[in-house]
Formats: C-alpha cells, structure tokens, sequence
C-alpha cells in the first residue's frame, strides 16, 4: 500500500510541476498558488479525513486540471486583472469545497469505510455540479468586459469564482463521492499498470532492435553505394549512423516527416 501511495504522489507532483512550469511565465501568480494550496489542502484532507489518502491525492490533480483552465480563463477573458486578484479568485472556489468537506466530514468518512471495492455512483448525480460552473464560463463572453478597467475586472472575476464557489460548497458532498470513486479507479490503475511494466519493456526492447537493425541497413548500403540513396531536406547526401537510426525509427512509426526521403528504388 505505501508503495502505491509513494508512487502515487510521485505522479501527483511530477504532473502538477509541470502544470506549474507550464503557466508560470504567463501567470506566475496562479503557478504559486496551485502549489501552495496543493500543499495546504490535501495535509487538511489527510488530517480530516484518516485514510482518504487517494481522495487526497485525486484532489491534487483535480487541482491541477483547475489550474489549467482557470489560467486560460483569465488569459482569454480577465488578461488584465491585477496578480493579487487573480490569486483570490483561483483560491475561493478551493477554500468554500475544502471548508465544506470538513463540515460533511461525517458523511464523507462513512463513504470511506465502505467495503465494496467500487461506489458505483451515478454519475449523472456526481458530474451535475459541472453544468452551472460551465454556464458561468459561458455567459463571461457575452458580456462587455472588455470595456471594464482593471480593477473592475478584478471585481468581476472574484464575483464569478465566488458564484462557482458557492456551487463547490453547496455540491461538495457529491463532488467527493465522485472524487472517492476516482481515488479508487485511480489505486486500481496504478495497481494494474504496474504488472504491463516486463511486457512493455519487452515490446520496447523488440522495438528497439528492429530500429536498430533497420537503421544499420540504410546506413551500410547507402556508404558501400557509389551514389547517395537518400533525399535529406532535398539535397543527395550519404546517411550518418544517427541519419540511418533516424530513418528507421520515422519509417517504423509511419510518421514520415518527409525531410529524409529514399531516392533509389532498391532502398
């Protein structure tokens, strides 16, 4: 169990550094914050909530997701808000779930004692919160916010996170059900993929020596050649070795890029 769970964070905070890395030089603001409130939030699930270290860690990478298009919704819509707002509208939503879930926490812990191995919830019922937060992002587009100045900009977009907010702390109980059942799906993926590790490293070892072989071929009857049997960006040119290895792995994986091209007809 420990093992998955370390393996577990590991993915969790290689996937949300990256999101961070990602949309720090255009939002630096909302890259500090995802990790802040990774961090402080998923230690007060743990402490709340003993044993929901899977709802802890969905809830992380649900964070990062909401990283995502929360940056995307302020580039495309909010561009002009001040750091310190942008900060405050990312946080809200978060904050109003998280205080919510320690308000439900009774509820939410007898969820977790459950002993099927799967919550088969409705997930009609469980995804419902989705709708309203969706008409919310909508409905900023038609409205004239391009004519606000910077500071009314700010207010409008905590308005918004603050109506998305209230949706979070209304639907919090059924948003960690659908979180309890991913954490779930999840530890049984992480379980599962780990018994495809020696097949995919034989298919990568096959692989790799037909690439290889495929590359020495091109290689050698092309330097044995009295003429050049390869097109490279349009020009005749003799292959190197990595020239070889590259055209094997190209022609093996059907991209085809077209910038080295066979010209002879036995090759």
């Amino acid at each position: 169990m420990f093992k998955h769970l370390l393996r577990s964070v590991i993915f969790s905070a290689l996937v949300l550094g990256l999101i961070a890395a990602a949309i720090g030089g255009a939002s630096p603001a909302i890259a500090l914050w995802t990790l802040i409130l990774v961090i402080a939030l998923t230690l007060v699930l743990n402490a709340l909530l003993p044993g929901s270290t899977f709802l802890a860690i969905v809830f992380a990478n649900l964070i990062g997701v909401y990283a995502c298009l929360y940056a995307f919704f302020v580039e495309n819509r909010f561009s002009t808000v001040a750091a310190v707002d942008a900060q405050i509208g990312f946080a809200l939503p978060l904050v109003t779930f998280t205080l919510s879930v320690v308000y439900n926490r009774k509820a939410i812990q007898k969820l977790l004692h459950r002993s099927t191995a799967h919550l088969e919830t409705d997930l009609s019922r469980s995804l419902i919160w989705l709708a309203p937060m969706v008409v919310i992002g909508i409905s900023t587009h038609f409205l004239p916010l391009d004519k606000l100045d910077a500071t009314e900009l700010g207010w409008a977009l905590i308005g918004y996170m603050c109506a998305i907010g209230f949706i979070t702390a209304f639907m919090a109980r059924d948003i960690a059900v659908f979180m309890l059942d991913m954490g779930l799906l999840f530890r049984d993926f992480m379980t599962n993929a780990l018994s495809l590790v020696k097949p995919a490293f034989a298919f990568f070892t096959w692989y790799s020596m037909l690439t290889i072989v495929y590359g020495c071929i091109f290689t050698i009857f092309d330097r044995y050649s009295t003429a050049p049997n390869f097109h490279i960006s349009g020009v005749p040119q003799k292959l190197t070795f990595a020239d070889g290895l590259y055209v094997s792995i190209v022609t093996l994986s059907t991209v085809g890029y077209g910038d080295v091209v066979a010209r002879s007809p036995v090759v």
